[in-house]
């Protein structure tokens, strides 16, 4: 990997003097022997020549005019380095600092700059680190510095922008390098990053490569700070309306600007008017620019809202949020109560639903102070509290026996089916990952167990205010700083929706209802009849679910297991595999058998081998009508001559991605899918089908093959040996129709060398029976792998057996995809899952036993398709 330094430089000789050595010891310590390049603007102190007569080893790139940060683009057009640092003149760097950065593009894929932690001059004070999007009153910046950014700083994360670092030169120039709107400075930076992110580049913080910065050496002895000042603003609208799509921030940046200039003048700071007058001065150009970058858009994968999301998402996680929520209860226990009136509604409500008996043990998720502890300990059950406030619980050591710590709902302390019954009281709400929280509440219930939650209700009306809807005032509060959290925490407690709750419950819990509560201040208001006639209107609403386990056969027959083991065998095969069992839709085709007596050949295309893959072009030519090649473009983008002869043959052509890896994540999988997809297009192929790699399926993989107009695919992960469906999940079912195959590749066999040709045909027409008789189609899949003859010599018997022997109609997958979307009658599940279970070589559901056996086995014999390759069946079972 070829590595170039360059360093930006304008009449900074004495800079140069000051920092370059720093640079050139770094260079000599890098395993990688950077190139070093000074990029001068233009310098009229003599530069060129202090560079040349003291540091002969450091090349001098003149440029004729001053372009400020735009000269690196020059620098990156003349360079052939794989890898640019861009750096000004005014910082020294660590000794150490270049290797980190580069191993950051060796570990990770789509990666387009890596960051270092920068420091003043004298090391005491970081100046930027992992950058964050600040998003306010319609304005945009990039900070560093934000609330509990001392957490982050020893460890490499995702990063919003930076102005110094390690760039990749090829997207650098893909994305046209730094933009000279922006000139002479300020926001470029900013405006490649975002750009970058949008395209689904990745940008990363990396906190072992550390630079010390003196701070705008040259651009404040050239324009002093009040012009600086107005440029910066001016550059702000810039980026604006260059560059962002999402209405809610261009509305709130048109309707704040009247109020900023009226600020900026009362308070005399005419940087600010001067800098959005200089804007308005510029904006046909901007407007230019806009349309540029509007025309590009068919090439980003995430939109303004997603990317300002994610980065909010990574910032404020559920455990740095949890430790923020848990300090602020501290800091607010004396504020709360320490018991509870035993006339209270919702304390009514939790009794009348909870019902506690002696003997049965209670657990209170965020108990407090313990005040309906007490009430239900007095009642005789066995009562247990958590809360994640060290103060509160304090007043709670009063009962007795003390059941009582200090835990997250997300990993509650106890065993497997503990209690009779889980209760919240106004809890909820400071949950960040209720979801998360709601799994670990089902783990900890009993069979029979309860789930009791008191809350508040999103739409109620305030009983004091008349009439006046709760948000209202609660957002009133929370701009005055007078609510709960501060305007500046990353959290606000959640009101729910109350059958929006209920269907979250009901992922995780089998029978769930709700009801309004009528509080005591409602009751006792002169128009309480508004909230006896209109229970929606009420402040407080309880949420009761049930264990699944708890309604007997009927409740675990109408609820599918989000995963379950899958198992396979004959005399001398058995497999056993993850797959998703959503409940999934499955067209009625399945009834009318409109598959069955077909037979497609699926060929991967994972790897190209030069003295192998020519082996394959008589199979393909005879086989053409019932076969399709997934090809994995970055295997076989340079030898694409190979794929424009498959595609001269008559060969249904589909997706492998463009890396042999599918991601856990949408934007990963999408940029994935979307490259391939590209490389497709320009060699005239349209392709409608998609093979994960590895077989590996996920929802986020749905998602981005969705975005992308795919129409089906086909992975082991969701399910193999059964018919196509449509996954469901979360009550949405996704459009990409999933093609299940038979999941035993002739590469295994080979591989084991412990079977003959004959031995692997036989189990071949064995399993092609056993499909025709349970009226499957016959989809055998295999790979151009290094085994080439041998593979098709045995894939030339499976076809003459399939098409000639049992007189099976060729069909490719694509046709499959067609063929069961026309019969478009949509019905629930699969009317055959039931017939599976009796065959030897088709999807069992292995019970618990069966699994540790299959697993400890796995772990021994694990081949890439995670198929088991055993001898000796009987001595197995």
């Amino acid at each position: 990997m070829k590595v170039e330094i360059d360093i930006l430089n304008y009449n900074g000789k004495n800079l140069l003097e000051l920092c370059l050595p720093s640079i050139l010891r770094a260079a000599k310590n890098s395993i990688y022997k950077p190139k070093i390049v000074v990029v001068d603007n233009n310098s009229s102190d003599r530069s060129a020549d202090f560079v040349k007569n003291n540091f002969p080893e450091v090349s001098f790139m003149q440029l004729p005019e001053n372009k400020v940060l735009c000269a690196f683009n020059d620098a990156a057009k003349s360079s052939e380095a794989d890898i640019m640092i861009f750096l000004n003149n005014d910082l020294k760097v660590d000794e150490n600092f270049i290797d980190p950065l580069i191993e950051v593009f060796k570990k990770r894929d789509n990666m387009f700059l890596a960051a270092a932690r920068v420091c003043n001059f004298d090391g005491n004070e970081i100046e930027d680190g992992r950058n964050i999007p600040l998003i306010k009153w319609g304005i945009i910046k990039g900070i560093c510095k934000f609330k509990g950014y001392e957490r982050d700083l020893d460890e490499p994360s995702f990063t919003f922008m930076a102005g110094f670092g390690a760039f990749d030169r090829k997207k650098f120039l893909e994305l046209g390098g730094y933009d000279s709107l922006y000139l002479p400075g300020i926001m470029e930076d900013m405006d490649i990053c975002f750009r970058a992110w949008r395209r689904g580049f990745r940008s990363i913080y990396q906190p072992k490569s550390l630079i010390y910065h003196m701070g705008k050496t040259s651009f404040t002895k050239r324009f002093g700070n009040r012009k600086l000042l107005a440029i910066s603003h001016r550059n702000t609208y810039f980026f604006i309306w260059k560059n962002i799509n999402d209405a809610g921030i261009l509305f709130k940046n048109i309707f704040f600007a009247p109020l900023r200039l009226i600020y900026a003048l009362l308070s005399l700071k005419w940087e600010i008017v001067w800098g959005f007058f200089w804007f308005l001065l510029k904006f046909p150009s901007v407007i230019k620019s806009r349309f540029i970058e509007s025309s590009k858009q068919k090439d980003y994968l995430v939109s303004d809202k997603q990317l300002f999301l994610f980065f909010k998402r990574k910032l404020w996680n559920s455990k740095n949020i949890e430790k923020l929520i848990g300090d602020r209860f501290d800091y607010l226990a004396k504020t709360f109560p320490s018991c509870i009136n035993e006339t209270d509604s919702r304390l009514g409500a939790i009794l009348k639903n909870v019902n506690p008996r002696k003997g049965e043990k209670i657990l209170e998720v965020g108990c407090g102070k313990g005040r309906v502890c007490r009430v239900i300990k007095n009642l005789g059950a066995d009562i247990y509290g958590m809360d994640i406030s060290e103060k509160l619980l304090t007043s709670a050591k009063d009962i007795e026996p003390f059941h009582f710590m200090k835990a997250e709902a997300y990993k509650i302390p106890f065993k497997d089916n503990t209690f009779d019954a889980v209760i919240l009281l106004e809890v909820a709400e400071h949950i960040p990952s209720l979801q998360i929280a709601l799994k670990e509440f089902e783990r900890v219930l009993k069979a029979e167990g309860k789930l009791v939650i008191v809350d508040r209700n999103k739409f109620s009306l305030n009983n004091r205010r008349f009439l006046v809807p709760n948000l209202i005032i609660k957002r009133y509060h929370e701009l005055k700083n007078e609510w709960m959290y501060p305007r500046d925490f990353p959290y606000r407690e959640i009101w729910f929706n109350p059958w929006g709750l209920a269907r979250k419950l009901k992922d995780n819990f089998y029978e769930v209802k709700y009801e309004y509560i009528v509080s005591d201040g409602e009751r006792n208001k002169w128009w309480h009849m508004i909230f006896k006639i209109l229970p929606q209107a009420r402040h407080f609403v309880l949420w009761q679910a049930i264990g699944k386990n708890t309604v007997g056969s009927n409740a675990q027959s109408s609820l599918k297991p989000k995963a379950v083991l899958k198992e396979f065998g004959t005399n001398f095969v058995w497999g056993v595999e993850k797959v998703a069992k959503n409940p999934s839709l499955c067209l009625e085709a399945a009834s009318k058998n409109v598959l069955s007596s077909r037979f497609c050949l699926r060929i991967d295309a994972d790897e190209y081998y030069k003295e192998s893959f020519a082996c394959f072009y008589p199979l393909f030519e005879k086989t053409n009508k019932a076969l399709t090649i997934f090809f994995n473009v970055n295997s076989f983008q340079y030898v694409q001559e190979h794929i424009l002869r498959c595609k001269e043959l008559g060969l249904d052509i589909q997706s492998h991605a463009y890396f042999h890896h599918t991601y856990n994540e949408y934007f990963s999988n999408r940029y994935n899918i979307k490259r391939a997809k590209n490389f497709f297009e320009r060699i005239g192929i349209k392709t409608k089908g998609f093979a994960a790699p590895m077989g590996k399926w996920n929802w986020a993989l749905m998602q981005a093959l969705e975005a992308e107009g795919y129409e089906y695919s086909s992975d082991f992960s969701y399910d193999y040996l059964s018919l196509p469906s449509f996954p469901s999940y979360k009550r949405r079912t996704s459009k990409i129709l999933e093609i299940p195959i038979f999941p035993v590749a002739p590469e295994l066999f080979f591989q084991n060398k412990l079977f003959s040709q004959n031995d692997i045909l036989a189990y071949y027409k064995d399993a092609i029976d056993e499909m025709i008789r349970l009226n499957l189609p016959v989809i055998i899949y295999a790979h151009t792998s290094t085994y080439g003859q041998q593979v098709v010599d045995l894939l030339n018997q499976i076809t003459e057996y399939a098409l000639k022997d049992k007189n099976l109609a060729p069909i490719n997958m694509t046709s499959i995809c067609k063929l069961w979307k026309d019969n478009a009658g949509v019905g629930l599940g699969s009317s055959l899952d039931y017939e599976f279970m009796d065959s030897g070589y088709l999807g069992r559901e292995v019970n618990l036993p069966s699994i540790l056996r299959l697993k400890k086995r796995a772990r021994e014999m694990l081949e890439p398709e995670r198929i088991n390759l055993i001898k000796d069946f009987v001595s197995f079972k």
